[in-house]
């Protein structure tokens, strides 16, 4: 079984998305590349997707187009947000208003730590929507789009107006 965050006491920022194929594994490397690159007081993300099976390989498309903006997600295996305790992660941080609803739903306790992605990086507060379901060229436009979100929830992080909330 995986170690907790929390366990490490480290800050730390659950990315969720259906699958946990494309979205939520490349934000969580996103994320950690940019604590990496920044020493971000050992922040750390992790990613789960609400319909996944856990420790799936990730092959084929996802891979690849993780691969044009930089990620590898050879290693990744996915997990389902059914195996996750809540209470481990400072944020949940969604891709998608239906993610947010209904995880808000499921774990009312914990809904002050469940946020849409573009909201917490105070972008649009839209949808990134799943590249799997677009032709490449829109596919690595959303993934770039991604990318830009997670780069703005790092820095907010970095100004301190995102704070750990565990």
């Amino acid at each position: 079984m995986r170690e907790s965050p929390r366990k490490k006491h480290l800050p730390s920022i659950l990315f969720v998305c259906t699958a946990n194929q494309c979205r939520s594994p490349v934000a969580a490397a996103i994320f950690n590349s940019c604590v990496q690159e920044s020493e971000l007081n050992g922040w750390h993300a992790e990613s789960a997707g609400t319909w996944a099976t856990t420790d799936q390989a990730v092959e084929g498309r996802p891979l690849q187009l993780a691969r044009t903006i930089g990620i590898d997600l050879s290693h990744h295996r996915t997990l389902s947000i059914d195996t996750i305790n809540f209470t481990d992660y400072d944020y949940i941080v969604v891709m998608e208003k239906g993610h947010l609803e209904s995880l808000t739903i499921e774990h009312p306790a914990e809904k002050r730590k469940i946020n849409l992605a573009t909201e917490l990086a105070e972008m649009a507060g839209s949808d990134i929507p799943d590249p799997l379901l677009f032709d490449n060229d829109s596919a690595v436009s959303i993934l770039l789009d991604l990318q830009e979100c997670i780069r703005r929830i790092h820095n907010r992080i970095l100004l301190g107006e995102i704070q750990p909330c565990i």
